[in-house]
This record gives structure tokens, C-alpha cells and sequence, in this order.
């Protein structure tokens, strides 16, 4: 019975924690990620799954400036997207926490079906 109290402490003192290297610069954070915008979150949901059906935020930005894509031609019209970023208990609390109706500069990778961020 012992080891088995030896054995719950010693799992229970091992954490994992995000762990990113070391950071580039900001032209190379330019030139490496696909998405580089100014937005604001107008939406959060907290019930999607990514494509190995892990648990995921959604964010929706109202876009201000996109450094990478093309915004409309009509300045009238708004231009949106959608973030997936894991939830902080998954990848060693790697994902990004971002708040409604506040705006953020965000860099992150276009894949499949959305742009993926993390806090790295």
C-alpha cells in the first residue's frame, strides 16, 4: 500500500507546461505564420473539435487590418474570421485566451478549415 502512496505523489508532482523556445523576431514571425491580422472577438465558443476531435475555442474576429490577405474592396464592408486554439489544459496550456468585444494582434497558421493560434 505504501508504493502505491509513493507512486500517486511522485505522478502528482509532475507538470507540464507550454514550453515555445526561443521567440523570432517579428519579421520572421511575418514571414512564418499565413495570418497576420489586428481584430477584435466579437464571438468565443467553447464546444468545437479539431479534425483528431480534441476540445477547442473558437474565435471570431471582426478584422481591422490584415497584413496578409486582401480586405474588401468596399471599406463598408467588414471583413470576419474564425480562430481554433486549444483549450489551456491540452498541449501543456498552450492555447490562447482571448476576451469579447477586446482587439489583439494575432499570428497564426491557415490550415484546412480555419486559422490555428496557440500562445506560442
Amino acid at each position: 500500500m505504501k508504493y502505491l502512496y509513493t507512486f500517486i505523489l511522485l505522478i502528482s508532482t509532475f507538470t507540464f507546461g507550454c514550453s515555445c523556445g526561443e521567440f523570432p523576431s517579428v519579421k520572421e514571425s511575418f514571414e512564418k505564420f499565413d495570418a497576420v491580422f489586428i481584430g477584435k472577438v466579437i464571438a468565443i465558443d467553447s464546444t468545437k473539435y479539431d479534425h483528431s476531435s480534441n476540445p477547442v475555442f473558437s474565435y471570431t474576429f471582426e478584422i481591422t487590418k490584415d497584413f496578409k490577405r486582401k480586405n474588401p474592396k468596399n471599406k463598408s464592408d467588414k471583413f470576419y474570421t474564425t480562430i481554433y486554439t486549444p483549450l489551456n489544459s491540452m498541449f501543456g496550456g498552450c492555447g490562447s485566451n482571448f476576451e469579447l468585444n477586446e482587439t489583439y494582434l494575432i499570428y497564426g497558421f491557415i490550415t484546412d478549415f480555419s486559422i490555428y493560434t496557440n500562445i506560442c
